[in-house]
């Protein structure tokens, strides 16, 4: 169950999403601060909102990345994604995270992770 979870982890590695997200933060704070003036005078969450929701866009993507990585390595080595699945499922069951608004959220809706795993078993 757990091999699923360790690919996934793994692709976060290899494509250096971590550092990535750093880099891309600090772009679109520069832009955010460009586009409204004087960084100092802004209320810190005003300030704050725009990156907030375009690094949520961002790491989404990151996670659709992994989460295909890691169903393409199951489907080479185990045949399907049947436990990953599960254990996605399972562990949106027990967050209170897939209960938070879309936009706000760091990872794609369960759901929709899952039937992405399914189609990659298709192809």
């Amino acid at each position: 169950m757990l091999t699923g979870v360790f690919a996934h982890e793994m692709d976060h590695v290899r494509q250096r999403h971590g550092l990535r997200m750093v880099f891309q933060n600090a772009g679109v704070f520069l832009v955010v601060s460009a586009l409204v003036g004087d960084v100092a005078s802004i209320t810190a969450s005003a300030a704050a909102l725009p990156t907030m929701l375009v690094q949520r866009g961002y790491s989404r993507e990151f996670e659709r990345q992994a989460d295909a990585a890691a169903g393409k390595y199951l489907i080479q080595n185990r045949d399907n994604t049947r436990t990953y699945r599960r254990m996605l499922k399972r562990l949106s069951e027990k967050s209170a995270a897939e209960a938070a608004p879309s936009m706000m959220s760091t990872h794609p809706a369960v759901k929709k992770r899952i039937s992405q795993l399914k189609q990659l078993e298709k192809k």
